[in-house]
């Protein structure tokens, strides 16, 4: 699922650094949440993995590695090697669960994506994305 973010640069209640190149947003990653909009209400199954795309890696190495650190912080989480883009959970992740707040800089009149792909042991994999814009104030 995708959602879009605009910041107006300095707006302190998204902006959370004092440069004004940039906008600073602080995220955090959500695993096993109930979507309400869903009717019937989807069956939750345990988290047992996130991967990245290589794109992300890529084109922006400093958000990949922040947003790995931050999923690595939770339960029974491992990075998959040195290099890689996949973390397990084990055991699965069996309840609602936030990763801590990360920063993520935008340049001023840009936008970033911010991408990822959950799986669960039922073999189900939900895309989720997340598109961050800084505009001038």
């Amino acid at each position: 699922m995708a959602k879009k973010h605009v910041c107006k640069q300095g707006d302190p209640t998204c902006d959370h650094d004092s440069s004004a190149l940039t906008c600073t947003f602080r995220v955090a990653v959500c695993l096993r949440v109930p979507d309400p909009r869903f009717m019937p209400p989807c069956t939750l199954a345990d988290v047992n993995g996130y991967e990245l795309p290589r794109s992300l890696l890529k084109r922006n190495a400093g958000i990949a590695v922040a947003l790995i650190s931050a999923l690595d912080s939770l339960p029974g989480a491992r990075v998959q090697g040195m290099f890689s883009n996949e973390l397990t959970f084990s055991p699965a992740l069996d309840d609602t669960v936030c990763t801590p707040l990360f920063s993520v800089a935008v340049a001023l009149g840009k936008k970033v994506t911010v991408k990822g792909n959950s799986s669960t042991v039922l073999g189900v994999h939900d895309k989720d994305k997340l598109k961050l814009a800084c505009a001038a104030g």
